[in-house]
């Protein structure tokens, strides 16, 4: 008898995950007159694939509201509610993009799993333009021009 096991793949594992380690996806980082998106720009995430933060962007995303004109976006995401404890696996959690004085003003799922020293992330599209996922590093770089 042939059995076939499902194989599956653990997001904290390095193959399976890539790393967003810019200065501009920092919370820290202020938006210039170039904003960037997760929905259009060059750079973006690709949806439903893992990512971990890193670097100049941050070790995680920030758990608290993001100002406006940061992270190189019009509207920074951010984890709305505290990351998950190892213990719990993959867990669903809501992103909030800051944008018109609203700390939420859209929101949408994502997945997130504790990988003991780092979390993973597995991003979707967002709901609209001018948003992006952020990083908690405290980067004073600026992208606007003096």
């Amino acid at each position: 008898m042939l059995t076939i096991s499902a194989i599956t793949t653990d997001p904290c594992d390095k193959r399976f995950y890539r790393v967003l380690n810019d200065a501009d996806r920092a919370a820290g980082f202020v938006t210039g007159s170039t904003t960037k998106c997760d929905r259009h720009s060059k750079n973006r995430v690709i949806y439903d694939s893992w990512y971990r933060f890193n670097g100049s962007a941050g070790v995680a995303m920030p758990t608290e509201c993001v100002d406006t004109m940061r992270c190189g976006a019009k509207a920074p995401g951010w984890l709305h509610g505290d990351h998950p404890r190892e213990v719990e696996g993959v867990v669903t959690r809501s992103v909030c993009f800051h944008l018109n004085d609203k700390c939420c003003y859209y929101k949408t799922d994502i997945q997130v799993k504790n990988c003991r020293s780092f979390y993973v992330y597995k991003f979707h599209k967002p709901p609209a333009d001018n948003l992006r996922y952020c990083g908690n590093g405290t980067s004073n770089k600026t992208g606007k021009q003096q």
